[in-house]
Parts: C-alpha cells; structure tokens; sequence
C-alpha cells in the first residue's frame, strides 16, 4: 500500500468527519455575530479544510509536480481570504458591505495565480488575463450562493466539483498534491450535504454560500493551471446552465419568475410537488453523469470538444429534474432509470471520442 494512498485515505476520512463533529458541539452564535443556527454550518467545513490542507502542504508538496511554481503564499491566500469572507459575512456591522468585501478579495485572490499560469489559461495580453481572472472568480462566488437553493444543494455541487478535480489527479492529468486537496474538499463538502440532506431543515445563508463558492474558485483555478479549465467548466456545468436558464426567466419579468432562486430547475421541482428526498436524490445522480463527462474530457484530444456536448448532456438532465414531477415511479424505479442513463451518456461519450479521433 503506497503512501500517498493512506495519505489521501486518512485526509479523506479526517475531512469527513471532523466537520460533523465540529458542528455537534460548536457553540451558539452570539453579538456582534448573526445570532443565526445555519451559520455554524459552514465554519466547520472550513477549519477542517484548512487544518488538513495546510498539514497536507508540508507533508507530501512537491512543486516539480506542477507545470509553474506554486509557492505557499499563492497557496494559502485563498483560504486566509475565504476565512476573512466569512468572519465580514458574520459581522452584523460589516454582512451588509459583504459584496464590495467580496470583489475586493477576488482582486487579491487573482494575484495568488502564477502570471505565466494564466498567460497559459487564456491566451491574451497580461492585463485582459488579469481582469479576466478577477471578474470570473468575482461572478462565480456571487452567483455560487443560487447553488444554494434547497436543502443539500450547495454540498453535492460543490463536492461535485472536487471529486471530479480529484479523479484527474488518479489519472495523471494533474498533480497528486492537487488531487489531495480536491478530496479533502470534496469528502468536507458530503459531509455538508450529508448535515443538510431533507428532510433536514438546515441552509446557510447566501453570504456564507458565497464564501464556499470563492474556495471552490480557487480549486478550479488551480486545476486550470494545469491545463485542466476544459474539465473543471464542466465539472461546474449543471450549476451554471442552471443559473443562466433561472436568470433568463428573471429578465422576463413575468412576475411568477421574479425570484431566481424559485427559477432553479431543483426549486421547480418542489414547487411541482415532487419531494425534496427524491429531487436532491436525483440531483446527485445527475452530477455523477457531469463528473464523468469532465473526466472523459481529460481524455480528448481536443481541449474543449466534449464541452458542447456536455451541454447538451446538462440541459437534458436539468429537464428531467424540472419534470420529475410528472413520473409517479418508485424512488426505486428512479434509480434504476438514473443508473441506465449514466450507462448511455458514456456509451454516447466514448462514440464521440472516437468520433474525434477518426477525425484527427
């Protein structure tokens, strides 16, 4: 058994576990701190991430592994930041300047980047890259708080997202170090989605899902560095369509679309009757099928060619969540039809791959 497997077997389990742990016996918020329960939630995901992260750095980093350097400043700014995101978020005199605090965090995350890491990403002159890099990590931390729109939502998204860069580093297309801190994201994530799973009636507030979103951004931009953006787009893919398709109907102004987060795809759901165990259930199964597709992408060999196609992919599956009310199949059924579908999107994926390789 290989060190880096019990390594990343005892991170993954720490991660897990811990946060329940923390959250059982945290005490009370109190003043000046939003006396509110749900924002205890995330705190423990975060002490966890940046104990074991931060262990992990010293224990097993090795910077030949990564294509540019990749120093423990650069490393650590996100999470310090996050941490500060969520101390301002907590603070009733300082929650309601939370978005400026927010924007000018992602001004100083953007600087945490390797300049010739993101001269790699986007082809263009330093300053664009620059701008870019602060306006994208800025749109997804704001926006990361619509993930939040129901019960498990955030924690299956954003474990989604990790486990996905994860499975890249068992492959070889990223670092192990990178892949090690993406479990211990992903396994702290479940155990997010496991404190809120309904019937649970546990959330957290926007702010707080804000500040998931800047960490999460941050393991996206990694990953990106390492020529992997193509897989961690679509990793993200169901939470951004599903955002898009919700503002659209917002700028409709129809007045039964006026809240974007009634507008998500897991909202309409409910909203239809379907119960909140078997949307979330779905959900979850859904994003398995996302996961896939971006690992499939590591595998092209063209660097976006599969990301239309995910598309696709992801509209269909948002479909099928708003119209689950519709079926009166057993949770059982579901599953059954879940597990097919996973089983003919890959039988679609691999026809692509070779599709494109005919091409080449």
């Amino acid at each position: 058994m290989s060190t880096n497997f019990i390594i990343s077997l005892v991170s993954g389990f720490l991660s897990f576990i811990i946060p329940p742990l923390l959250y059982k016996f945290s005490p009370q918020s109190s003043a000046p701190f939003n006396n509110q329960p749900k924002n205890r939630l995330f705190l423990p995901i975060l002490i966890s991430i940046f104990i074991i992260c931060g262990v992990n750095y010293f224990i097993c980093f090795d910077n030949k592994d990564f294509l540019t350097s990749f120093t423990l400043i650069e490393f650590s700014t996100p999470f310090a930041l996050t941490g500060l995101l969520f101390f301002i978020s907590q603070l009733n005199k300082t929650s309601k300047y939370f978005t400026f605090c927010l924007a000018l965090a992602s001004i100083a995350a953007s600087f945490s980047i390797p300049a010739d890491s993101i001269a790699a990403i986007l082809p263009l002159p330093a300053y664009l890259n620059q701008l870019l890099i602060i306006v994208a990590w800025f749109l997804f931390s704001y926006i990361y708080r619509y993930a939040n729109n129901g019960s498990a939502t955030l924690g299956i998204q954003s474990a989604a997202i990790a486990f996905g860069i994860a499975i890249l580093g068992m492959v070889n297309a990223i670092p192990f170090f990178l892949a090690l801190i993406a479990l211990i994201f992903g396994t702290a994530f479940t155990a997010l989605a496991g404190i809120m799973w309904p019937p649970a009636k546990n959330n957290i507030s926007d702010n707080v899902a804000s500040c998931a979103g800047f960490i999460i951004f941050a393991l996206i931009a990694w990953a990106a560095t390492e020529n992997a953006i193509s897989c961690a787009i679509t990793f993200s893919m169901l939470f951004i369509i599903d955002f898009i398709w919700a503002a659209i109907l917002r700028l409709t102004f129809i007045e039964q679309y006026s809240n974007i987060k009634n507008n998500t795809a897991y909202q309409e759901a409910l909203s239809a009757g379907f119960s909140a165990q078997l949307a979330t259930s779905f959900l979850c199964r859904a994003q398995i099928i996302i996961v896939l597709l971006g690992v499939f992408q590591a595998y092209s060999n063209q660097p976006h060619s599969l990301l239309l196609f995910s598309v696709f992919i992801t509209i269909w599956l948002l479909y099928k969540l708003r119209n689950l009310s519709l079926e009166t199949k057993s949770l059982k059924d579901i599953n059954k039809e879940v597990i097919a579908d996973i089983q003919d999107r890959i039988n679609d994926v691999k026809q692509y791959i070779d599709k494109d390789d005919n091409q080449q």
